[in-house]
């Protein structure tokens, strides 16, 4: 389809009219105009697939049109991109949160472990510090890499990373303080030469 002389703004108000054909042609303008730009954008950030990204284009793009009347000048891309960030936000919150119900679904029943007694994941969690708790949290229920973890605390990603390690060091020890004596495994004699 050709390219039509017409603004963005021009395409948004027959955009923002009831949907027929001429809404139909100008969203499929906008989308061809601007669409290579706001996959652009998701695509840049990590962690984000194929799949992700052209979702969230569609989201885009839907959204504009909900919110065309909105639109007040100048060219849509800036309004594109910022609609595509939030979906992206959106999207991640969404999939943060399914994560995090089903890690808090699979802590809240007791688990059998390698030692053989029911382990309660979740009190073992709150004995940590609030910093260790929100840590692993978005260490390992959320599944962010180091580099995100620092941005959300707003620490270096070498605090982040030392801070993660001491943080499941302090779940090791509760987890072993939480073991009974008969659970606990002796440690491995070292080895030592025996001179004869």
């Amino acid at each position: 389809m050709q390219e039509s002389d017409a603004t963005d703004l021009e395409l948004l108000r027959a955009l923002a009219q009831p949907f027929g054909a001429v809404g139909r042609a100008a969203l499929t303008e906008l989308y061809q105009r601007h669409a290579h730009a706001v996959r652009g954008l998701l695509g840049r950030f990590g962690g984000v697939d194929a799949a992700t990204v052209e979702d969230c284009v569609q989201e885009t793009f839907l959204k504009a049109q909900a919110e065309a009347a909105r639109f007040e000048c100048g060219s849509a891309r800036p309004w594109l991109l910022r609609i595509a960030m939030h979906q992206l936000r959106d999207r991640r919150r969404s999939d943060a949160r399914r994560k995090f119900r089903e890690a808090r679904a699979l802590r809240e029943r007791p688990r059998e472990m390698d030692h053989g007694g029911p382990v309660d994941l979740e009190e073992l969690l709150g004995s940590l510090s609030e910093r260790d708790r929100v840590l692993l949290e978005l260490r390992f229920v959320q599944d962010l890499g180091f580099r995100e973890v620092a941005a959300a605390l707003g620490v270096s990603i070498r605090t982040a990373k030392s801070w993660s390690a001491l943080a499941l060091e302090r779940l090791r020890e509760r987890f072993k303080a939480e073991r009974t004596p008969e659970e606990q495994v002796p440690p491995a004699p070292p080895n030592r030469k025996v001179n004869a």
